[in-house]
C-alpha cells in the first residue's frame, strides 16, 4: 500500500511539473478567431507583435490524406497583439488583392501608422535616417508573383518625394556566369542594418549589400538553391548575415570577407545548410535579442508544427520544440518571447525558460504529433495563392 501511495505521489508530482512548464514556456495568443487561418506574424520594432491571416478550412476524411483550403480572395484579417499579455487588441479588414503578409511595416500602417500614405503605391518598405526605402512593385496582381519587386525607391520621409530610383537590372553585373539576371532581378526581403549603413536584400539565387544612403551597390555573392531568400538577419556585431533559403536551409554570409561559410560540415560549399535536420522544412527564421539563437519555424509538408533553436557559437541546432500537428509558418520576437504562429493557433514561448529546459515538449504536441520521423498524411493544398516562398 505504501509503495502505491509512492507511485501515485510520484506521477501526481510529474503531472504538475508539467502543468507548469507548459504554462512558463509555452502558451497561446487569446481572442484569436475561432475559425482557423494561415498566420503569418511579424514585428515592426521588437516591440509589438501584427499577425495577419487568410482563411482555411481543413479537412481529414481519411487518416492518409487531408486538405488544406485556403481562402485566396480578400478580406484578410489583421490583428494587433499586445505581446505583455498575449492578447488581441485590435482587429482589422483588409481589402488589398495582394497584402505582403512578411512587411510588418505595411500591417502597422495599413491599421492607422502615420505611414498609411505608402499603402497607395508601395507594399514593402524599410525606414532609416529620414528616409523610407521602398519596393515598387510591377503591379498587384498574385498572378506575377514572385516577378513584382526590381525598382526600389528612396523617398524623403518630410515632403514624401522620391529622391532617388534604382532598378536592380541596372546594376546586377553583365557577363557573370554565376549569376541568372532573368532570375536574380527581382527582391523578395530586405533588411536595413542596425547602424542604418547598409540595405540588404535577398532575391532568387543571390544576396546583395547595398550602402545608405546613397543606395549603391556594395557587392552581390551568389548561392546555389533552387529557392529563394526569404527572411535576412544580422548578427548582433553587424559581421554576419544570416539569410533562409525558404524550405532549404541557412546561408552565413561573412560581410567583411564577402564569403559564405560553412557551418554544417555536411554541407556542400555555396548551399544553403540543413544542421542534421533534413527531413524538415525551414521556412521563416528569427534571431534571439541578445544573438546567441537563430530560431527557425518548421513544417513537415503542411503538418507537424515544431520551431528549432540553433547556438550561433556552437552552430547546431541544440532543441527542437513541437507545437502542434498543422505547419508553423512564420516567427517574430519581442523581448523574451517567440511569437510562432501555425494553422492551428499563434504560440508564445518563453525563451528564457527553453533554454532552462531544452527537452521539454509540450504534453497536447506528444499527443498529437507522436514521433516526428513516423510516415505523413498526404497534403492537398487547394484555393491557395501560391507564393514562391511563403506558400
Amino acid at each position: 500500500m505504501k509503495l502505491l501511495w509512492v507511485v501515485l505521489l510520484f506521477a501526481l508530482t510529474c503531472l504538475l511539473e508539467a502543468s507548469i512548464a507548459s504554462e512558463v514556456i509555452v502558451r497561446r495568443v487569446g481572442n484569436l478567431p475561432e475559425h482557423s487561418y494561415w498566420w503569418w506574424v511579424v514585428s515592426t520594432d521588437g516591440k509589438r507583435v501584427y499577425a495577419m491571416g487568410a482563411r482555411a478550412q481543413v479537412n481529414s476524411q481519411r487518416r492518409d490524406m487531408f486538405t488544406v483550403d485556403v481562402d485566396a480572395k480578400p478580406p484578410y484579417l489583421a490583428l494587433e497583439i499586445d505581446p505583455a499579455v498575449e492578447q488581441t487588441v485590435t482587429k482589422y479588414l483588409l481589402q488589398e488583392p495582394f497584402p505582403p503578409f512578411h512587411n510588418a511595416q505595411y500591417i502597422r500602417a495599413s491599421l492607422g501608422d502615420d505611414l498609411v500614405w505608402l499603402t497607395r503605391d508601395y507594399d514593402f518598405w524599410q525606414v532609416a535616417n529620414g528616409r523610407i526605402y521602398a519596393l515598387l512593385p510591377l503591379q498587384r496582381d498574385p498572378d506575377v508573383y514572385p516577378a513584382r519587386w526590381r525598382t526600389i525607391h528612396e523617398i524623403d520621409a518630410t515632403t514624401r518625394q522620391v529622391v532617388r530610383s534604382v532598378d536592380v537590372r541596372n546594376v546586377l553585373p553583365k557577363g557573370d556566369a554565376s549569376i541568372d539576371v532573368e532570375r536574380s532581378q527581382y527582391i523578395i526581403t530586405m533588411q536595413i542594418s542596425p547602424d542604418g549603413r547598409r540595405l540588404l536584400t535577398g532575391h532568387s539565387g543571390l544576396i546583395m549589400v547595398w550602402s545608405l544612403p546613397d543606395l549603391q551597390p556594395l557587392f552581390y555573392k551568389p548561392y546555389n538553391s533552387d529557392r529563394e531568400i526569404t527572411a535576412i538577419e544580422l548578427s548582433a556585431d553587424g559581421r554576419l548575415l544570416y539569410a533562409l533559403a525558404y524550405a532549404r536551409g541557412l546561408l552565413v554570409l561573412n560581410l567583411q570577407s564577402r564569403e559564405l561559410e560553412r557551418w554544417d560540415p555536411k554541407s556542400q560549399p555555396g548551399t544553403p545548410q540543413k544542421f542534421g535536420i533534413e527531413d524538415l522544412h525551414m521556412v521563416d527564421m528569427a534571431l534571439a535579442p541578445d544573438g546567441r539563437e537563430i530560431f527557425f519555424a518548421l513544417r513537415y509538408v503542411h503538418v507537424k508544427g515544431a520551431v528549432a533553436a540553433l547556438d550561433t557559437s556552437s552552430r547546431k541546432i541544440t532543441r527542437i520544440l513541437r507545437l502542434g500537428p498543422t505547419a508553423c509558418i512564420s516567427l517574430c520576437v519581442v523581448g523574451n518571447k517567440l511569437f510562432a504562429s501555425c494553422l492551428d493557433g499563434i504560440y508564445v514561448i518563453d525563451i528564457d525558460a527553453w533554454r532552462k529546459n531544452p527537452t521539454y515538449q509540450p504534453p497536447w504536441a506528444k499527443e498529437e504529433m507522436g514521433n516526428l520521423n513516423t510516415s505523413l498524411p498526404q497534403i492537398v493544398l487547394v484555393h491557395a495563392r501560391t507564393r514562391s516562398g511563403y506558400g
